[in-house]
């Protein structure tokens, strides 16, 4: 079992960026870039293994739990400046790199549809069905009507289309599921 001296030694050893950790932020950070920009999660994961974001992250929460103001403080420095240089370094990246078409890991990182920040809201375009919380429509029959109701800009829409199209001169897309006053009336 260590001692609490050699622990706090071995923490505040793994806060401060300079030296090895440095450049291994900087390699890891680049290797997520490139991860990100040809579309591969495997080398996403395995730069974010490799990076030494934790140092500073476990030095906050070794001062807060030994409640040690000084040992936070060197912590949050660090980590901001870890921060810091990462976003530095992945801009440059981006911004000149040959390659520049988005593939799926970078869009589903940074491109959000309408539907996203709803809980528990499932939708598919292709057959046309919505569904809250497991209530919703489950055929494509027009005459049936489901559990859940689609407003777009104070219009009702029965076809979940609303939620993929451009939402550039859309103020407001909601999906309603429950009673009468909270659907509006409708069914």
């Amino acid at each position: 079992m260590a001692e609490p001296a050699e622990i706090q030694a071995a923490v505040e050893a793994g806060i401060p960026f300079q030296g090895t950790n440095l450049w291994v932020l900087v390699f890891a950070i680049l290797v997520a870039s490139v991860g990100l920009n040809v579309n591969s999660t495997a080398v996403i994961i395995g730069a974010m293994l490799i990076s030494p974001l934790m140092g500073p992250i476990v030095g906050i929460g070794f001062g807060a739990a030994t409640l040690e103001l000084g040992l936070i403080r060197r912590g949050f420095r660090s980590l901001f400046t870890a921060t810091l240089i990462s976003l530095t370094i992945s801009t440059l990246y981006f911004r000149f790199t040959p390659l520049t078409d988005a593939g799926s890991e970078l869009l589903a990182r940074t491109y959000h549809t309408g539907a996203q920040p709803t809980p528990g809201l499932a939708y598919a375009t292709n057959n046309d069905r919505i569904a809250m919380r497991g209530i919703g429509r489950f055929t494509n029959n027009r005459s049936s009507e489901g559990g859940v109701a689609m407003y777009s800009d104070g219009f009702y829409t029965s076809s979940v289309t609303a939620f993929a199209q451009s939402t550039l001169f859309i103020e407001r897309t909601e999906a309603l599921r429950g009673p009468q006053g909270t659907l509006y009336g409708r069914n």
